[in-house]
């Protein structure tokens, strides 16, 4: 079992919009405790 990972989110052009911290990942059973969430600029988001 991880203890901690971070994941970068990004939008169709591949700019960044967020990060997502996820701890607890059980790799056997497919499961994870969100720990994080944080979204960026909001006119950034869904850039084609």
């Amino acid at each position: 079992m991880d203890n901690m990972s971070n994941f970068q989110l990004e939008n169709k052009n591949g700019g960044a919009i967020g990060n997502i911290t996820m701890g607890k990942i059980d790799r056997k059973n497919k499961s994870a405790r969100v720990g994080k969430v944080l979204v960026g600029d909001k006119n950034k988001r869904w850039l084609e």
